[in-house]
C-alpha cells in the first residue's frame, strides 16, 4: 500500500535548514570545550604523526600535561602560541 503526500517544496527547504542549523549548533557544543588534544588529536591537528609530534613539538618544549602514564594531554592554546613562537 502507497499513500502519496504533497508536501510544498519550500516546506522541505525550511526543514532542511533547521535541521541542518541544529546539527551544527549540536556539534559545536560538543567541541566548545577541546581545549584538552590526546598526543594524537594534537599531532592530527598540526596534520603530522605522533612519532614527529613528539620529536618536533613535545621535545622542543611543548609543555605537556600528565595525569597518568597513559593519560596526556596537551592545551590547544598552547600549541598555536608554540606554533606561532616557532614560525
Amino acid at each position: 500500500m502507497q499513500v502519496a503526500i504533497e508536501v510544498p517544496a519550500d516546506d522541505i527547504t525550511k526543514q532542511m535548514q533547521v535541521v541542518a542549523a541544529e546539527a551544527f549548533a549540536n556539534a559545536a557544543k560538543r567541541y566548545q570545550y577541546a581545549e584538552l588534544l590526546s598526543i594524537e588529536d594534537a599531532a592530527a591537528f598540526v596534520g603530522c604523526t605522533v612519532t614527529t609530534f613528539k620529536a618536533q613539538f613535545i621535545n622542543a618544549g611543548l609543555r605537556v600535561a600528565t595525569f597518568s602514564p597513559k593519560l596526556k594531554r596537551v592545551r590547544k592554546t598552547e600549541l598555536l602560541e608554540f606554533i606561532k613562537e616557532h614560525e
